[in-house]
């Protein structure tokens, strides 16, 4: 009888000692996991992208790096650079930003100005590449060549399927 007692707490010990190990493992204690400074550029870049991605629009060229990231989530990207001065451009520009807004979450657009310029260029996040003229940038057409090229897709794309 008096092992059973004695076997009875030996389990028990373990079983705490057990539990207190794992919550000194998993804060990190002798894992060697160091706390991140918020001051880290790794953090403050990825906040950044995180910060685009969910806003959906960026007023600047992205880098190569960032593009990847963001065709690596599933999202579309979509580039609209044009020439200082182009009234084509200036004209597309509120189709655009209306678009942007009605497929949040599933595509950046990024906008600059850049001497060279072919149209509204999306990128599917496979790398398949389509350009829409300037002067065919309506809403409507923006939103058939997304539903077109993009593989992770709105409810409206894949309703608008159905629809006919």
């Amino acid at each position: 009888m008096p092992m059973n007692k004695h076997l009875a707490l030996f389990l028990i010990v373990v079983m705490f000692g057990s539990g207190i190990g794992y919550a000194v493992i998993y804060q990190g204690v002798f894992s060697g996991r160091q706390q991140q400074e918020p001051n880290d550029p790794f953090i403050q870049q990825q906040q950044e992208l995180n910060n685009i991605m969910t806003a959906g629009y960026v007023n600047r060229e992205l880098t190569s790096e960032e593009k990847a990231l963001i065709l690596e989530t599933g999202r579309t990207l979509v580039e609209n650079f044009y020439p200082e001065g182009c009234a084509a451009c200036a004209a597309a520009k509120p189709a655009i930003t209306t678009f942007a807004g009605r497929v949040a979450g599933f595509v950046v657009v990024e906008e600059a100005v850049k001497n060279e310029s072919l149209g509204i260029n999306f990128i599917a996040p496979t790398g398949y590449q389509e350009t829409i003229p300037f002067a065919n940038a309506t809403e409507a057409n923006l939103m058939d060549k997304f539903c077109g090229i993009s593989t992770v897709q709105p409810a409206e794309c894949l309703l608008r399927d159905i629809g006919g």
